[in-house]
């Protein structure tokens, strides 16, 4: 569980403790992956920068120890947790990643974002 946590809350190339990353950065890797073939880097690195995202957006506070299951109880978000629910059965169950799962997890997290873009500003209780 630890290891599946700090996996989750780390982004790409970064140990806990180091400064956050761009979620642009993650993003233009996750791009690179994908053109690579490396369909679960690609859904790996896009989740992370939808973290960050989320964190700049003031939606979650991210940090080291956070879990896509706090995450998904602290927005209640269908759209989220279709999101983790297939990042999680790929990165940690092992599913193997088919090039529908990329353009999901893109179309996804480019929506839960715009949808969250009103709530800038406040933290949900």
């Amino acid at each position: 569980a630890r290891r599946r946590a700090r996996a989750l809350a780390s982004p790409a190339g970064t140990t806990p403790g180091t400064p956050k990353r761009d979620p642009r950065a993650l993003e233009r890797a996750a791009e690179e992956a994908e053109r690579r073939g490396d369909l679960r880097a690609a859904i790996r690195l896009r989740f992370q920068a939808g973290l960050l995202r989320l964190d700049h957006a003031r939606m979650i506070e991210w940090r080291p120890s956070l879990t896509s299951g706090e995450v998904r109880r602290r927005l209640r978000s269908p759209a989220f947790a279709r999101l983790a629910r297939s990042f999680d059965e790929i990165v940690y169950g092992g599913r193997d990643p088919l090039p529908d799962d990329v353009t999901a997890a893109r179309r996804g997290w480019a929506e839960l974002i715009e949808a969250s873009a009103p709530a800038r500003g406040a933290r949900p209780a």
